[in-house]
């Protein structure tokens, strides 16, 4: 709580609270009936239900008070170019300044006292009704300034008014440079997921295509012994039970088992892979394991 006073010389002037609610903001109007229209609490509190009034939550005492209270920030804010919002179904009433708002309630506080009535053989407590009130901002703004002003005995929210709306620019201000602080974290983490997308997709491409170099030379391999196979087939004596038409039979399903196996003739030397790019010096990222037993399972069986 700012305990200064409100200096009527400040650039906004010094914002008077009205006496009564005759001539008070239509806003002011709807939550009055809908304070009116509310049972209070085990507390003695009541808040208006619904949407589109104020955040209050008073004891139906403080209740003209609180609302006049109210009607002075409101004057001080729309003297200030800024707009109080009332409240909806996802959040509180706010105070928007520019395009940040500041969710704020005015609540009135409590004072816990023994429950002398009680039969209980454990001490039991009420929570009463002090009078006391309470503006506070209720909008995280990344500071731990002032947020909150209430009553005092010899300083209560009456006076407090400029005071007030000097903190709801200040909070304003925290909150504008949060959201700035927050842009760039979150263009940083942009860039950095861009980053990993970007070295995902280099290490998918040069894993597909060293499964595919490897799947080929395996195959290659057996392309040349299955060519020396067929060699040795076509020269070589055959058991009595083979004709030289079964031989041909043979040699040609073979032979086409070679060209499906050979690299040079299966449409492995692609012009799609002679557009790839080839990374043999990429670095793959290693892996964060606390075991080897856990990186073991993860080392891959094709490519090196």
């Amino acid at each position: 709580m700012n305990t200064g006073s409100s200096d009527p010389s400040s650039p906004h002037g010094d914002i008077t609270v009205p006496a009564d609610l005759k001539h008070c903001d239509p806003l002011i109007s709807k939550t009055l009936r809908a304070l009116e229209a509310c049972k209070w609490d085990h507390n003695g509190l009541v808040w208006p239900h619904g949407t589109g009034v104020l955040t209050v939550k008073v004891s139906r005492d403080a209740m003209h008070r609180a609302l006049r209270i109210f009607q002075a920030i409101l004057t001080g804010v729309e003297s200030r170019g800024w707009k109080i919002k009332p409240n909806t179904e996802k959040g509180q009433c706010a105070v928007k300044i520019g395009e940040d708002e500041l969710a704020i309630r005015l609540r009135e506080k409590l004072k816990r006292s023994k429950n002398q009535s009680s039969h209980s053989s454990w001490t039991q407590y009420d929570l009463n009704p002090t009078g006391l009130l309470m503006l506070e901002i209720n909008t995280y703004v990344g500071r731990s300034g002032e947020l909150a002003w209430w009553d005092t005995k010899t300083w209560p929210l009456e006076k407090q008014i400029v005071d007030i709306l000097d903190g709801f620019a200040d909070a304003a201000e925290s909150l504008r440079q949060l959201n700035m602080e927050r842009a760039e974290e979150e263009k940083r983490r942009e860039k950095e997921e861009a980053k990993r997308e970007a070295l995902q997709k280099r290490e998918n491409a040069e894993r597909r295509l060293r499964d595919e170099l490897f799947a080929h030379l395996g195959w290659y391999e057996r392309s040349i012994a299955l060519g020396t196979l067929i060699q040795d087939v076509s020269k070589r004596q055959l058991p009595a039970s083979w004709s030289e038409e079964a031989r041909t039979r043979w040699l040609n399903w073979a032979k086409k088992i070679r060209e499906q196996l050979d690299p040079f003739s299966n449409g492995y030397f692609s012009k799609q892979l002679s557009k790839a790019t080839f990374e043999p010096g990429f670095q793959w990222p290693k892996p964060e394991h606390e075991t080897w037993e856990e990186m073991s399972t993860n080392i891959p069986t094709v490519w090196p």
